[in-house]
């Protein structure tokens, strides 16, 4: 059975996944992206269909790394339950909160 959407999202978890656990620069991550979504332009012109998939999934699994090394390098280490969450490694924690709105789409 065809499920296209299942390789998105693989592939964009894997690539947060990967991200994540092996620090890779931002202008890496960009560049193999875009470079990866040119690559798939051209071998879809020629009907390299497998080529196509393949960069695609390539292209999704950079954006998905890029996504996750933009948010950190934007929040960094001011985010205060980050610095809770680590001062406490190994610990068990409970958290607490409250809603403060609620929005239906």
């Amino acid at each position: 059975m065809n499920r296209p959407l299942l390789w998105v999202a693989g592939s964009y978890a894997i690539g947060i996944a990967l991200a994540a656990t092996y620090p890779i620069s931002i202008a890496v991550q960009a560049a193999v992206g875009i470079l990866s979504l040119l690559f798939c332009l051209i071998s879809f012109r020629f009907r390299w269909r497998r080529a196509v998939n393949l960069l695609l999934v390539l292209a999704i699994f950079c954006m998905g790394g890029l996504h996750y090394s933009v948010r950190r390098a934007i929040t960094g280490e001011q985010d205060a339950l980050n610095r809770e969450i680590r001062k406490r490694h190994g610990q068990m924690v409970t958290l607490q909160g409250r809603v403060l709105e609620t929005t239906l789409f």
